[in-house]
């Protein structure tokens, strides 16, 4: 069985090793069509090919819980602290 990484992982250290699993934000570009005469959208198309991470102000990568609550590391809290942010949970 391969990993995520493509390494071959044994079926008995896959079950002792618990799913880590969280929410990233991506930004994906979409193509909208137009009807111009009518004022508006008739489809809507995401191009997935050219997804990416999403960042915030700061550069950080976006995280969120099974909530979509934003999670924070703990350097992003302590800037964020220093910055009197409010609203980002630690992982």
């Amino acid at each position: 069985m391969e990993s995520w990484d493509g390494n071959t992982v044994a079926e008995s250290d896959e079950a002792e090793k618990p799913s880590t699993k969280r929410w990233v934000r991506y930004t994906i570009p979409v193509m909208v069509e137009v009807d111009c005469e009518k004022d508006e959208i008739t489809r809507i198309v995401a191009l997935p090919d050219e997804a990416r991470e999403d960042r915030d102000d700061c550069g950080h990568f976006l995280f969120y819980d099974e909530q979509f609550v934003r999670q924070g590391t703990r350097r992003q809290l302590r800037l964020r602290r220093g910055l009197g942010v409010r609203g980002v949970e630690q992982t």
